[in-house]
């Protein structure tokens, strides 16, 4: 039985055959589905193979992984694929949790402020709002307050004193002479009570008590120098409970010494008790 020899050649669109010694063309026959999803578009590289050109929210050879974080789901993070799965990971900036760091972790959680402080969160902190007359990052401390007796005015007192729970500072005059120092809150109520011959005054800040059942305390600190720690024989700075009034010309030396815990001039500060602390930036304020 006779054969046919058929020999095709293929080319872009069509298929030549050589059918014995005539020509037939055969016809073209449909092009391959494109394989790309997700509406990703077709590049022909021959008649067999393609190249997806994807929507510039998928990847993968055929546009079949979804890029999760095109949407930008970490509201306060970075953003990390997991391809495999088609899904994603966020890594949260400090102070948010949650699936897409969405939650500002409360920092106020443990009430954290003392002495019944108000807490504030912040992004990563807290701050407290303190009740009087409490002080301190955590309304840890209690006032300090002018500590003196007999004396015939308030700007004279040398001394100062930390109060203790409950208590606020005080002025008090009998006849002509004067006393401060702390005592408790409940005894301030109302916080002035006065006669001719006897006034007792309270407040509620720190070192308040410099003036008073009508005395002025000390003048305006441009019109002075200011009042410094000082002290001998203390082994911190904590522990001086002596100040003095520096002349208006002079400053407070800032230093370190065995010797004295408010020692001999290596730096000085012109604010009132700025010498309270080698690297503090600020101090507690008279009132003045």
């Amino acid at each position: 039985m006779a054969r046919t020899l058929m020999i095709c050649a293929y080319f872009v669109s069509v298929i030549i055959c050589i059918v014995a010694m005539g020509i037939t063309l055969a016809p073209t026959p449909p092009p391959p589905t494109c394989p790309c999803h997700n509406g990703g578009v077709c590049s022909e590289l021959n008649y067999t193979f393609f190249d997806c050109f994807c929507p510039p929210q998928y990847t993968g050879q055929y546009c079949e992984h979804v890029l999760s974080c095109w949407s930008s789901p970490c509201l306060h993070g970075a953003c990390e694929e997991l391809t495999s799965i088609n899904s994603y990971r966020c890594e949260c900036v400090t102070g948010f949790t949650g699936a897409n760091c969405e939650t500002n972790i409360d920092n106020c959680v443990g009430s954290p402020c003392m002495n019944g402080g108000a807490c504030i969160d912040l992004l990563n902190s807290f701050t407290c709002l303190c009740r009087l007359p409490f002080s301190g990052p955590r309304c840890e401390h209690n006032p300090q307050c002018y500590s003196c007796e007999d004396m015939s005015k308030l700007d004279l007192c040398d001394t100062i004193k930390q109060c203790s729970a409950n208590e606020v500072c005080i002025v008090q005059r009998s006849q002509l002479k004067f006393r401060s120092g702390c005592v408790n809150i409940s005894v301030c109520l109302p916080t002035i009570h006065s006669t001719d011959d006897h006034c007792s005054e309270c407040c509620f800040g720190n070192l308040c008590n410099g003036r008073g059942c009508g005395d002025s305390g000390m003048v305006a600190r441009n019109e002075r120098g200011p009042i410094c720690l000082d002290c001998n024989h203390v082994q911190t700075i904590d522990q001086c409970t002596t100040v003095r009034p520096c002349k208006k010309y002079e400053c407070s030396p800032i230093g370190s010494s065995r010797k004295r815990s408010v020692p001999r001039c290596k730096s000085c500060c012109d604010q009132d008790f700025c010498n309270n602390n080698c690297t503090a930036q600020s101090a507690p304020q008279a009132i003045g």
